[in-house]
C-alpha cells in the first residue's frame, strides 16, 4: 500500500516508544530538501480559550491566525504522536507551513471507498461494520469522481484495520500511513519499484483495477477554480488592505471625507480588477492542463482478456494501454514494452526535435529500483505528444503504465506553478524591512503624540484620532492600491502576449530586473549545428581530417556514419537526433522507409534503408550481406550517435546489430 520510498526517523521530545517518537519526521520527499511534519490533535480547553479571545479582541485575533495559520493550529490543538494526529504540520524547505488534515477511509476488494467527513460516528462506525452498500445507493448528491462517501473517522480508533487508509494530501500529492514502520510515506506507484516486477506485463483484473483507483485517486490533474468571495476576501485581507481600510475609517472620523473617498474607490476597483485578473488566468491554465481522452487499455473482465476503451482519468498504474499508431497526447507516464514511438516532448523540454522511444529490455539486469528518469528513452512522460508509432507485422505498440495525476511529468509541471518557491530577492527583503522601519517610526510618534497632547489636556478622543493619523502618514496607506494598478495593467500587457500569471506578486520583482540570462543552447544562438569534419582512426591511431565525408572510400566509418543512427521520416521529413540528422546528411546516402512482408520476418520496428549515392553505387563495394549489396536495412538503434560511441569506446567495431 504505501510506497517503498522511506521516511527517515527521528527521535525527539524526549519520547520513547517507537509510536511516540513520530511526534516530529525529518522527510525527504522525493528529490526535496527536508521537510518537518508534527502531529495534532483537538484540545477542547484550548478552543474555548481561544473563541473568548475572539471576542474580547473583536475578532483581531482570528484575523492575525488568517495570517498564520500555523499558529491557530498551535493555539487550538495539542502536540500529539503522528498515529493519533487528526491534523499535521508541515513545515517545508523554504521555511513555509501548511495545515492539513488526516483523512482516513475504508477500501473494500470492489473497490469502494468511506472517507472521512462529517456523519455520525454510530453511522460511521455502522458503514465500517457493513461494507458493502454501494456508493451510488447511499449518497448520489455526496459522489464525485473517486466514488467516495464521506462519514466521520478518527484515524487513529482504526489504525490496526489493514482495510483502513490513513492518509493526507500534501502539495497535490497523497501520502499513506506505513503501519510496518509507523510513518507516512509517499505512494511510488510504478516508480522505484524492483525491475524484475515489471516482467511478465498481464492485464490486471477489474477488482484490482477498483481496488488501485482507489489507492492512487483517478488519473486526472484537478485545478478547482477558487471562487470569486474567496478570492476577495483573500485580498481584501491582505496587511496592506486591513490597514488602509483602519486608514480610511480614520479620516471618516475626522470628517477628512475627500482624500478618504477617493482611497476607498480607488482600492475597491483595484481589488475587483485584481481578482477579476486571477479568476481569468486560473481559468486559462486550467484549459491548459486539464483534459481527458478515450484509450485503448487490455484488461480482464469476468474472466476474459480483451482491448476497451475507457476513458483516461480511469487508467491505474500497471494498466497496459495501447497507443495509437496515427500517435496521441500522453495521460500518463508509461514505460514502452512493444514497438518504437516518435514523440514530441517539446510541452516538457522545450526540444521542438522529436525522440524516438524504444521498448524496455525485459532482460535487463538491475540491482535497484525502476528510476523513470534514468530510463527515459524507454518511458512516454505525461503531456508529451506521440507523433506515430511503429511496430513489426503490424503489432500493437503496448506501454505499461507507471505513474498517473499529479505524479506524472505533466503534473510535476503543473505543481511547480501552483506551488512555487518563495522568492527570497534582496529587493524584497529591502522593501520589507523599509515598511518596518516606517512602523517603528510611526510608534515611536505615536508614542511622543500621545504623552505631548495628554500633557496638553487634549480630550481623548482627538488624542487618539491625532496619534493615529501620524500613523497614516508615516505608513502610506495608498501604496497598496498604486501597487496593484500596476500589478494589473503589467497583466494585461502579459496577456496580450499569451502569458499567464497566478502570482501577481513575482511582477514587482520583474520590473527591477535588469539582466536576463538563459541557460539553454539555441534560445540565443541558431538552432542546429555544423559538421566541421570527420577524423578516422588507424590502428588505434587518428589520421587527416576530412572535411567532405561524402568523398571516403567505401568502409566502417562511412557506413557507421550512414547506418547508426535513430533517425526516421515523419511526414516525408528526415527526423531525430540534431548530431545524427547533421552526421547522415554529410554521408548524401539516401533515406527511405519501405513496409513489406519481407522485412516483417526480421522483427523490424521500423523499416528503415540507407542507400548510397545512385551516382557513385556502382564503384563501391558491395557489404558482406544477404540483402540487396547497395542497400543497408537498419533496425531502430535504440541511442544516439554520441551515446553509441560512450557505449561501445572499449571495443574494436560497432556491433553487427546496430548497421
Amino acid at each position: 500500500m504505501a510506497g517503498s520510498f522511506k521516511i527517515p526517523l527521528a527521535p525527539v521530545h524526549g519520547y520513547t516508544s517507537l509510536m511516540e517518537r513520530h511526534v516530529l519526521v525529518i522527510c525527504m520527499f522525493f528529490n526535496y530538501l527536508s521537510q518537518e511534519i508534527k502531529g495534532y490533535t483537538p484540545s477542547l480547553i484550548k478552543k474555548i480559550i481561544v473563541y473568548i479571545s475572539y471576542f474580547l479582541t473583536c475578532g483581531l485575533l482570528r484575523l492575525v491566525f488568517h495570517w498564520m495559520p500555523q499558529w491557530m493550529l498551535k493555539c487550538t490543538h495539542s502536540l500529539c504522536p503522528l498515529p493519533d494526529a487528526q491534523k499535521v504540520l508541515i513545515k517545508d524547505s523554504s521555511g513555509v507551513y501548511f495545515v492539513l488534515r488526516v483523512l482516513a477511509s475504508v477500501i473494500e476488494d470492489e473497490g469502494y471507498v468511506f472517507s472521512s467527513t462529517v456523519i455520525t460516528r454510530h453511522f460511521r462506525e455502522m458503514m465500517v461494520r457493513t461494507h458493502t452498500v454501494p456508493i451510488n445507493k447511499v449518497a448520489p448528491d455526496c459522489s464525485s469522481s473517486m466514488d467516495k462517501v464521506f462519514f466521520c473517522i478518527n484515524p487513529n480508533k482504526f489504525l490496526e484495520d489493514p482495510n483502513i487508509t490513513i492518509y493526507f494530501f500534501y502539495k497535490k500529492l497523497k501520502y499513506i500511513w506505513d503501519r510496518d514502520l509507523c510513518q507516512f510515506n509517499l505512494l511510488s506507484e510504478w516508480n522505484g519499484c524492483p525491475y524484475a516486477k515489471l516482467f511478465p506485463a498481464r492485464p490486471l483484473p477489474e477488482h484490482i483495477v477498483l481496488n488501485r483507483r482507489a489507492l492512487y485517486e483517478p488519473n486526472e490533474i484537478v485545478l478547482r477554480i477558487t471562487p470569486i468571495i474567496k478570492l476577495l476576501l483573500t485580498k481584501c485581507l491582505n496587511p496592506f488592505y486591513c490597514f488602509q481600510v483602519f486608514s480610511c475609517a480614520l479620516w471618516f472620523a475626522d470628517d477628512y471625507w475627500m482624500y478618504a473617498s477617493c482611497i476607498l474607490i480607488m482600492s475597491v476597483l483595484s481589488l475587483i480588477m485584481q481578482v477579476y485578473e486571477l479568476r481569468r488566468n486560473e481559468i486559462a491554465l486550467k484549459k491548459t492542463v486539464c483534459g481527458s481522452a478515450l484509450v485503448s487499455v487490455c484488461r480482464e473482465v469476468n474472466g476474459l482478456t480483451d482491448f476497451i476503451q475507457v476513458d483516461s482519468t480511469e487508467l491505474v498504474p500497471g494498466d497496459l494501454i495501447e497507443i495509437p499508431r496515427k500517435g496521441c497526447v500522453m495521460h500518463c507516464d508509461a514505460f514502452v514494452l512493444t514497438g518504437n514511438c516518435i514523440v514530441n516532448e517539446s510541452t516538457l523540454t522545450g526540444e521542438s526535435v522529436p525522440v524516438t522511444k524504444t521498448p524496455l529490455p525485459d532482460n535487463q539486469q538491475l540491482d535497484g529500483g525502476c528510476n523513470l528518469n534514468a530510463m527515459a528513452r524507454h518511458v512516454l512522460f505525461g503531456g508529451t505528444s506521440v507523433i506515430q508509432t511503429r511496430n513489426y507485422a503490424n503489432e500493437r505498440v503496448i506501454a505499461l503504465v507507471a505513474r498517473t495525476g499529479f505524479r506524472t511529468a505533466k503534473g510535476e509541471l503543473v505543481r511547480s506553478i501552483l506551488f512555487p518557491k518563495p522568492m527570497k530577492f534582496k529587493f524584497t527583503q529591502d522593501a520589507l524591512k523599509f515598511v518596518l522601519a516606517l512602523a517603528c517610526i510611526a510608534v515611536i510618534g505615536l508614542s511622543l503624540s500621545i504623552y505631548l497632547m495628554y500633557r496638553s489636556g487634549v480630550d481623548t478622543k482627538s488624542l487618539f484620532v491625532r496619534a493615529l493619523d501620524l500613523v497614516t502618514i508615516v505608513v502610506p496607506p495608498a501604496l497598496p492600491v498604486a501597487m496593484t494598478v500596476g500589478i494589473v495593467f503589467a497583466q494585461r500587457r502579459l496577456r496580450s502576449e499569451d502569458i499567464y500569471c497566478i502570482n501577481p506578486g513575482a511582477i514587482n520583482v520583474c520590473g527591477v530586473i535588469s539582466v536576463t540570462c538563459f541557460d539553454k543552447t539555441g534560445t540565443l544562438t541558431e538552432d542546429g549545428l555544423d559538421l566541421w569534419g570527420v577524423v578516422p582512426n588507424d590502428q588505434g591511431n587518428f589520421g587527416e581530417p576530412h572535411f567532405k565525408p561524402h568523398e571516403l572510400e567505401r568502409g566502417p566509418l562511412i557506413e557507421t556514419m550512414a547506418a547508426c543512427h535513430s533517425l526516421t521520416l515523419i511526414e516525408g521529413v528526415l527526423s531525430g537526433d540534431p548530431l545524427d540528422l547533421k552526421m547522415f546528411q554529410s554521408t548524401q546516402w539516401e533515406f527511405s522507409e519501405q513496409i513489406s512482408e519481407d522485412h516483417c520476418k526480421f522483427e523490424m520496428a521500423v523499416p528503415a534503408i540507407v542507400r548510397p549515392p545512385a551516382k557513385s553505387s556502382s564503384t563501391h563495394l558491395p557489404l558482406e550481406s544477404t540483402v540487396n549489396p547497395e542497400e543497408v536495412f537498419l533496425s531502430m538503434f535504440p541511442h544516439n550517435f554520441y551515446e553509441t560511441c560512450n557505449l561501445h569506446s572499449h571495443t574494436s567495431s560497432l556491433p553487427s546489430h546496430s548497421w
